[in-house]
């Protein structure tokens, strides 16, 4: 008969896998101690969002103005061009910037590796060589990829559209502008998220909460904001009283227009991926 104790012993004593630890030695938390359910600070929370409640309602007048000025504008609209009547310039503009984006990147991009080559123009310092990398992506690459709004207005600058039409968008930039120098969706979002934490503080808050949020809603709702506090061009067309084809083709230029400027975003990053290794290479 064989006897297994004898293997169990030569395990013990020759297996180099050690034993498994006892997890209990790593227990963060001493044995018997018992975690304190502290309560929520409900009266700090309620504090808080008072606060920052009192900030969104001193902001509210203003907004409210540039949206009425903005409506006022939008409302002087009796031309606007549908998209089957400049897609030959839209196309025409995405084709321009696609050939720029090739031109600029890889061209310049091309020249730089030539300089790094070895055993040419040896007397350029490698520093030298890094600066020219990096301006050619400071100043003719990274603004196609950053600055979006800018390539927007540039593609309905192309459009030639009729004077109203261009006042208007330029208003609804202004009112994009002053939302954001107020932080009305940072505000929204605190608001929101203190409200969220302070609901489990009782009935007692509830009714407050609920109040709040629905002077929030209506007052997005009533300047055609979305529930982000950005601006809805949905929201303020509809309140503007021009008939609904207007309505439609200013959104279907203003997203061709978008459109474009995510396809230089996304042509920007394709066509630098492809030239990584050159440009890896010209900073070694």
């Amino acid at each position: 008969m064989i006897d297994y104790k004898k293997f169990e012993d030569l395990y013990k004593v020759k297996s180099p896998i050690p034993d498994i630890p006892n997890i209990q030695e790593f227990n963060p938390v001493p044995n018997g101690f018992t975690v304190p359910n502290l309560p929520l600070p409900v009266q700090e929370l309620d504090a808080s969002l008072d606060s920052m409640f009192s900030q969104f309602e001193s902001i509210k007048n203003t907004i409210e103005n540039k949206v009425t000025e903005t409506i006022s504008t939008l409302t002087g609209i009796d031309e606007v061009p549908s998209v089957d009547d400049v897609e030959s310039t839209i196309n025409s503009y995405k084709d321009e910037v696609s050939n720029k984006i090739d031109e600029t990147i890889g061209f310049n991009i091309n020249n730089v590796t030539d300089v790094n080559l070895p055993f040419t123009n040896f007397d350029i310092p490698t520093s030298a060589i890094k600066g020219m990398a990096s301006d050619i992506l400071q100043n003719n690459v990274r603004g196609l990829i950053q600055d979006k709004k800018a390539l927007v207005e540039d593609s309905l600058s192309q459009l030639n559209l009729p004077g109203p039409v261009t006042t208007s968008l330029d208003k609804i930039d202004e009112l994009s502008s002053t939302l954001s120098s107020l932080n009305l969706s940072s505000m929204l979002s605190n608001i929101d998220s203190i409200s969220s934490a302070l609901e489990s503080g009782g009935e007692n808050y509830i009714n407050k909460i609920n109040d709040m949020r629905s002077q929030v809603s209506d007052f997005l709702s009533n300047n055609g904001l979305d529930a982000l506090g950005n601006v809805s061009l949905d929201g303020l067309l509809q309140k503007t009283g021009i008939p609904a084809a207007l309505q439609e083709n200013l959104k279907g230029i203003t997203q061709k227009a978008e459109e474009i400027s995510d396809f230089a975003e996304s042509k920007v990053q394709t066509t630098l991926a492809k030239n990584a290794e050159k440009y890896y290479n010209c900073l070694k």
